[in-house]
């Protein structure tokens, strides 16, 4: 029997598309993963440069003032001033008699505090003391000894070759000489 082979017949048309399924159900959240391994510890970072100084502030207020401190001790009296001689003192008088005992007065009605009265000038300088004497003057100090010689030095280093001078020029021809006398006839 012989087989016949057939025609390949035409693609039919294209379905209409189906519709979209329903969403799957979520699936469980998974747990944190394992903690990674530590990092190696990173070289230290290069050193910055100092930076500038900064501008100066601003002067701070004022402090309050301090209380006003001791007074010093007075001063000695200079030396310079001249000591003056001290005056003969004067005969006691007399006493005199006693007063009669006076009455007594009422006391008298308090008064008002005075104000205070402006400062006084300041007084003038006193005269300036006399010079004192000259002291007498020093003994002469005794001579010192003379030192000990210094050590001589060595002699120094041979100095280099001076430069060789030129050639001088050449002298003036000498002037001629004097044509001398004829000497005598010689014998025959």
């Amino acid at each position: 029997m012989v087989a016949v082979t057939g025609f390949q017949g035409q693609p039919g048309p294209q379905g209409n598309k189906g519709d979209t399924g329903s969403p799957g159900p979520r699936g469980q959240q998974g747990g944190p993963g394992p903690a990674g391994n530590q990092g190696a510890i990173g070289l230290p970072g290069i050193k910055g440069d100092t930076g500038s100084p900064g501008p100066g502030g601003s002067p701070g207020p004022a402090g309050p003032v301090g209380t006003p401190g001791d007074l010093g001790s007075p001063g000695q009296p200079g030396n310079n001033g001249a000591r003056g001689v001290p005056g003969i003192s004067g005969q006691s008088g007399n006493p005199g008699q006693v007063g009669a005992t006076g009455v007594t007065g009422t006391p008298g009605t308090r008064g008002q505090p005075g104000f205070t009265g402006p400062s006084g000038q300041k007084g003038s300088a006193g005269p300036q003391g006399q010079l004192g004497s000259p002291g007498n003057p020093g003994q002469q100090g005794f001579q010192g000894q003379q030192g000990p010689s210094g050590i001589q030095g060595q002699p120094g280093l041979q100095g280099n070759k001076g430069v060789v001078g030129e050639t001088g020029s050449p002298g003036n021809p000498g002037f001629m000489g004097v044509t001398g006398e004829t000497g005598p006839r010689g014998l025959t």
